[in-house]
Order: structure tokens, then C-alpha cells, then sequence
């Protein structure tokens, strides 16, 4: 069976498993940005011109700065793991 890649290089057995990669984010590909982090846009932040020189401090900018779209984002992610819990049953 073929396997899945995630442009980053990793590669994984199943479609869920990538996709399980890029929610939880370990990995840097971002794709509502629709490429590969550069030092141009590897921790910049969606809501605000600021970048970082690591995604920790990223998320610790918009969990800090941008609560309400930081809120937003841990409910899409918690209704999608939710969907996939329930879809492999």
C-alpha cells in the first residue's frame, strides 16, 4: 500500500495519520499558508504582522495576543479530532 506524504518529507501509512500530523503541528507546513516555512513565513503570525523564531513562541503569541482566534482554533481542532473518533468506530 502506498504512503501518504506530507510536503514537509515525512510520510505516513494512512491518510489519518497525516492528518493527525499537521493538527497536532509536528510539523512546520502550514497549510492554510499553502507552503513550506521559509524564514519568511515559518512562525508568522495569521492575525498580526509578528513573527517568531519558533512556533512555541508562536503559539505562545496567539494563545497571549489573539485569545479569542486562539479559542476558535481549539475548538476546530478539538470538533475534528472528535469527527475522527467517531468515524472510526
Amino acid at each position: 500500500m502506498p504512503r501518504v506524504p506530507c510536503k514537509c518529507g515525512k510520510d505516513f501509512a494512512t491518510e489519518a495519520g497525516l492528518k493527525q500530523h499537521l493538527r497536532r503541528r509536528y510539523c512546520k507546513y502550514r497549510p492554510e499558508v499553502g507552503e513550506h516555512p521559509t524564514p519568511e513565513n515559518a512562525n508568522n503570525c495569521t492575525y498580526c504582522p509578528r513573527s517568531f523564531n519558533t512556533h512555541a513562541g508562536l503559539r505562545q503569541h496567539v494563545r497571549l495576543a489573539h485569545p479569542d482566534e486562539y479559542n476558535i482554533e481549539l475548538e476546530r481542532v478539538a470538533d475534528e479530532i472528535g469527527k475522527d473518533k467517531d468515524s472510526s468506530r
